[in-house]
């Protein structure tokens, strides 16, 4: 199963990691900084989007609460730090640093995934 990452799904991670739980609305105001309702419902519906996909590879969970979802991290699904990844062929085995990564742990396998910044990503 392939599955597309960018900019937008990094910072989205960033963002739920930081906060633990958070709401698509407040997602899309930091990431893109809507410039009246219009916009932040355009942008809300966008971010809800890519939420869907991430909930169903099984990364983000949400509870709904009242009116409100809240999206976060199941446990165990998400680390972000420097990694090192192993390859073990019989007699034979090769590490690898990747430095900064995060790596998420989706229904389909793992996905390791480099960034270039220690506290952003």
């Amino acid at each position: 199963m392939r599955v597309a990452i960018d900019e937008i799904d990094l910072k989205i991670f960033e963002i739920i990691k930081r906060n633990g739980e958070t709401t698509t609305t407040k997602i899309a105001k930091e990431i893109f900084n809507p410039q009246d309702d219009y916009e932040l419902r355009k942008k809300d519906a966008f971010i809800r989007k890519r939420l869907k996909k991430w909930n169903d590879f099984g990364v983000i969970s949400f509870v709904k609460r009242a009116s409100t979802s809240y999206y976060k991290f199941p446990l165990k699904k998400i680390f972000f730090g420097k990694g090192k990844i192993e390859i073990v062929e019989e007699e034979r085995k090769v590490s690898i640093e990747i430095g900064n990564c995060f790596a998420l742990n989706t229904k389909y396998g793992w996905l390791i995934i480099p960034f270039k910044s220690n506290n952003k990503v």
